[in-house]
């Protein structure tokens, strides 16, 4: 499992330090999934059975993609910074897991709408965190992990 202080943590940090974007994790409350325009996904170990998607709004896929090339960003610079940005907070979920099996980043690649939309609906609020600025949910991130059924991958503190 995965203390969720330290996700929450390290998600803002990566906000912030790699997009320029001040963004607050908290968790999914499991209220109706906020209008999300791009979903980057990225598995874990060997099996596909594992991964890390991250959803943004079209204004957070924007605003990242701009502060992180430094000028209007292009349709296909937004796909490669929507892509890397999941990939960093791949690796950042993959060094808090503790399970050997699940060695390895995959290749970060775009959802279409339809595979993001199962993705997001047949995922547990618990194991989602949303980042919102001052108004909106801007982003989430959400944890496909292999695990035994009924275990979620969060958990309020250092312990499982």
């Amino acid at each position: 499992m995965i203390p969720q202080p330290a996700l929450k943590s390290a998600l803002e940090d990566i906000f912030r330090n790699f997009a320029y974007l001040d963004l607050q994790a908290r968790p999914d409350a499991g209220r109706s999934a906020p209008h999300f325009s791009m979903c980057a996904q990225v598995m874990l170990g060997a099996t596909a059975r594992s991964s890390v998607a991250l959803f943004l709004t079209g204004r957070a896929a924007v605003a990242a993609s701009d502060n992180f090339v430094g000028h209007a960003a292009t349709e296909a610079d937004r796909e490669d910074v929507v892509r890397e940005l999941a990939n960093v907070i791949a690796g950042a979920v993959r060094s808090m897991l503790d399970d050997d099996s699940l060695q390895g980043l995959g290749t970060p690649r775009l959802l279409p709408a339809e595979a993001a939309g199962t993705l997001w609906s047949t995922t547990p609020p618990a194991d989602r965190l949303l980042l919102a600025d001052e108004e909106h949910v801007q982003a989430a991130v959400v944890l496909n992990l292999a695990r035994a059924p009924g275990k979620a991958m969060l958990c309020e503190t250092g312990r499982s």
